[in-house]
């Protein structure tokens, strides 16, 4: 009475009612003939001999049937009843939330910087005869008969041991991986499977939560063969069919890992084979292995332990389960995503209010920190922020490209060592480069506001936290960007500060266009007092829309005269028109107000209405005042 299935049903007589918890031993009973013709003496209430006293079977249709021991299904990739579509009506973890495969989606995925990366223990090593390639009737399989090899660190807080590697693979080059990138699969995939190494077995590992750690290798078709798998492939007609085995003798495992172990996704899953335990840690490689299509064939030439009609054995391809739905679990990586070139633009179906359909972080919802924002008096509060330390002045050894990359005039910073510190920074910044957005006219044009009121341009100096190597890197971490953001007004006289910038921009006045450009003095395009400052934690204000910016915007604007920014106004966007087919004008190209969401929007001077400590200095002022007037009063009657 130990092994037994279980399922909800019926009655098995009139009238059915389907109120029943059915448990079904495994181990029948024993009984001899002549007590089983005992039984077939009855007779029923029509004097007939009491036989075939049963119902037919029923169909299953959703149900589930569970059982408390492994019932040794032979389960299969086959079209047919028990092929993946099926096995959680034998296998209920099969059914579960958290199972595996799964389509990792890019831009869905979350960036943390934790330490993804594993240390390899004797990967690198040549192993002798502990390496057991077999066929075991779904792939090819190689055991790993040895303690020693495994992985650590890598966000595992024990070490695990290698157990054993496996294959999937398709039946054309389009399928045959488990897991998919942003919608692709890949020809092959390589798992290695490992377990909790202090739980002493693969069996036991399996089913306790984290107790599998498994490591998966995307393979693309390559026009040369992959030296490392050699070995493999050259064995591989040794065990076409189930359960004949080849020893792989003086193999490196490391060999056929990926060039590029570094940039992984990580999530909780399952094994992708009944039972489907959800326990495994799974980490997938960003970057493929290759594999020619000869080597891949070697390996369509295994068979499965399934016949046709004829009594063929099968051919093994198409191997794979099917991805799964990710359901509420969190993908992470550890590596910045290079933005896609997804169509955005600043007006029509691609514009602000649609960002958000191909960059997700762009949805202004109400837990976002996004930019650009209105700076209102009631909503700010005052803080003693210290002014910025900067060498805009002095530095030297670096050089400039200014392009029109079809959404702005954006000038690089390249080499040299331009940087801010203080101005509440905790660490130092360095300058990667600057861009500008304005308005068709001179009442809009710039990002932020101030009270409801636009200015005519904004200029944004982008700075990167010097831990990082670039500002795209930066650009994922938490306060990895402070942006610097000058206002601008009109007036009639020329700046002579910006007469370098605006000669040059006849040279990029369509879109993807360069030119160099020379301003020793970055400090000669600012105002002459950047003492005064509003600050806030936000987002860039363009795709992917990162919330990863200190923004630093100054109370005193930069003038510049009208016949300059008419010049900026000439340029030409990455926009066509459908009618004319030409590029449009590159103007208001800036992004709309976004809500604060309560967030802290901090002045180091005294703004007029502003709340917290200015009320209080305010209200000061008008008790001394009225004090004063009371005294008067009493001197003078």
């Amino acid at each position: 009475f130990e092994n037994f299935y279980r399922y909800p049903g019926s009655l098995t007589t009139p009238p059915c009612a389907e109120s029943v918890t059915w448990t079904v031993f495994q181990d029948p009973i024993s009984i001899s003939s002549s007590q089983l013709q005992a039984f077939r003496t009855l007779l029923d209430s029509h004097s007939h001999t009491m036989a075939g006293n049963y119902r037919p079977v029923q169909e299953m249709h959703s149900r589930t049937v569970q059982a408390n021991f492994n019932p040794n299904i032979h389960w299969t990739y086959i079209t047919g009843n028990k092929d993946a579509s099926n096995w959680n009506r034998y296998y209920a973890n099969c059914g579960g939330s958290n199972q595996s495969p799964i389509n990792i989606q890019a831009s869905k995925s979350r960036i943390e910087y934790q330490d993804l990366n594993f240390r390899f223990h004797n990967y690198d090593r040549t192993t002798s005869a502990v390496l057991t390639l077999r066929n075991n009737g779904h792939t090819a399989q190689i055991d790993i008969a040895s303690s020693n090899i495994g992985i650590s660190g890598g966000g595992l807080v024990e070490n695990y041991q290698a157990s054993h590697i496996q294959f999937h693979w398709g039946s054309r080059d389009e399928i045959g991986s488990e897991h998919k990138l942003d919608g692709k699969a890949y020809p092959l995939e390589m798992q290695i499977v490992h377990f909790k190494k202090s739980l002493n077995s693969l069996t036991n590992a399996s089913v306790v939560p984290n107790g599998l750690a498994v490591i998966a290798v995307l393979f693309e078709i390559s026009s040369t063969d992959n030296q490392a798998l050699i070995p493999i492939i050259n064995s591989l007609a040794r065990i076409r069919d189930k359960d004949s085995t080849w020893n792989l003798n003086d193999f490196i495992l490391n060999s056929i890992m990926p060039q590029n172990k570094d940039d992984v996704y990580r999530y909780n899953g399952s094994l992708t084979t009944p039972g489907c335990m959800e326990t495994v840690i799974w980490t997938v490689f960003r970057k493929p292995s290759t594999i020619s299509i000869s080597q891949l064939n070697a390996f369509r030439g295994l068979r499965f332990s399934q016949a046709d009609q004829f009594g063929t054995l099968l051919p093994m391809v198409n191997n794979f389960r099917p991805v799964q739905q990710i359901n509420q679990r969190i993908v992470i990586r550890n590596f910045p995503i290079v933005p896609k070139e997804a169509k955005w633009s600043y007006v029509g179906k691609h514009g602000p209010n649609h960002w958000y359909e191909d960059y997700p972080v762009c949805k202004n919802e109400v837990t976002s920190l996004q930019s650009p924002i209105d700076f209102r008096s009631q909503d700010i509060k005052f803080s003693s922020i210290a002014q910025f330390s900067s060498n805009f002045k002095t530095a030297t050894g670096f050089t400039l490209t200014m392009k029109n990359n079809g959404h702005t005039v954006q000038i690089d910073i390249v080499g040299g060592n331009i940087t801010i510190t203080n101005g509440g920074l905790e660490q130092s910044y360095k300058a990667g480069q600057l861009h500008f957005h304005w308005g068709s006219g001179e009442n809009t044009g710039s990002e932020h506001t101030i009270n409801g009121k636009a200015y005519p341009m904004e200029m944004h100096i982008v700075h990167y936290k010097s831990i990082y190597k670039d500002v795209l890197t930066a650009s994922t971490h938490p306060k990895g960007l402070a942006v610097l953001g000058f206002l601008y007004e009109v007036t009639n006289e020329d700046n002579p500060a910006y007469n370098g910038i605006v000669n040059k921009l006849n040279e990029i006045k369509g879109p993807k266009t360069y030119t160099s450009i020379q301003i020793t003095d970055l400090s000669s395009l600012l105002p002459d007092d950047i003492q005064e400052f509003y600050r806030y934690d936000g987002s860039l204000t363009t795709p992917a829309c990162n919330e990863s910016v200190i923004w630093t915007v100054f109370k005193n604007n930069i003038k510049i005269s009208r016949s300059q920014l008419n010049v900026f106004r000439t340029l030409l966007s990455s926009d066509v028109d459908e009618i004319t087919q030409q590029h449009t004008s590159l103007v208001n190209n800036y992004r709309p107000i976004q809500n604060t969401n309560n967030r802290p929007v901090l002045a180091n001077f005294h703004v007029r209405g502003a709340g917290g400590a200015t009320t209080i200095i305010i209200s000061a002022r008008n008790v001394i005042i009225f004090s004063l007037l009371v005294a008067l009063y009493e001197l003078i009657y």
